[in-house]
């Protein structure tokens, strides 16, 4: 997005997220889950700045279908690649083309359509939606641990991660329309935050494994502009 050196500072900062560590130490889903997010995320990013690429098509498609395949929450992140088409018109990431339109939507049928095969069929896999869902409502680890206010995410956030989350929110002071990655990547922050902070019982630390690339990017940025003051 910005460069190697930036790739550099960024990565760094991500070898030592709390939160993907915890990943990398338990069996949980949600940590390929954000694999398929963020390259859902990326290839959306290469499709709109070098439009009517096949290849890169045919990834966005494969890693939208992958990511449907993996969990439920892919709907939040669907939500959000959805407002950064609908921004891209003010914003200017790159270029929307009819084929990134249709590959958006062709990626989560094509997960759908094979989560019914493997479910044995449409009626089986409503029924375990259903139950899975509902079981939410009912099951008292789900009520003591995954219900909160709006700001529950920031206020986890901020317990395991507080220097990167605070230098993120400050970043968004410094945000205008020239600065194009960020603005992406703070868009798809903000939409998926929207609609994940207002499910009730169903907020966990775990589910915002996805933000960690985007905040530590913003972060970085905040340092960078910081270290402007000291040249050498």
């Amino acid at each position: 997005l910005k460069g190697p050196a930036w790739a550099l500072g960024v990565a760094a900062l991500m070898a030592f997220a709390p939160t993907q560590i915890h990943m990398s130490q338990h069996a949980l889903i949600d940590g390929f889950f954000t694999f398929w997010a963020l390259a859902a995320l990326w290839l959306l990013w290469e499709n709109l700045r070098t439009p009517r690429q096949p290849v890169l098509l045919v990834l966005y498609s494969l890693s939208l279908a992958f990511m449907v395949l993996t969990m439920e929450n892919s709907f939040f992140v669907f939500v959000a690649l959805c407002a950064l088409l609908v921004a891209n018109r003010w914003l200017h990431f790159g270029t929307v083309t009819k084929e990134i339109v249709v590959a958006t939507f062709v990626g989560p049928l094509l997960g759908v359509v094979a989560l019914v095969f493997l479910a044995g069929g449409i009626e089986t896999l409503l029924t375990v939606y259903r139950l899975s869902v509902g079981k939410n409502y009912s099951l008292n680890y789900a009520i003591m641990t995954g219900d909160g206010p709006w700001h529950r995410y920031l206020v986890d956030l901020l317990l395991v991660s507080p220097i990167v989350l605070l230098l993120a929110l400050g970043g968004i002071f410094r945000l205008d329309r020239t600065r194009t990655p960020e603005l992406y990547l703070t868009i798809f922050i903000a939409a998926s935050y929207a609609i994940m902070c207002n499910v009730q019982y169903w907020m966990n630390l775990r589910y915002a494994n996805m933000w960690d690339m985007p905040l530590r990017f913003r972060a970085f940025g905040s340092g960078v502009a910081m270290a402007e003051y000291v040249r050498r």
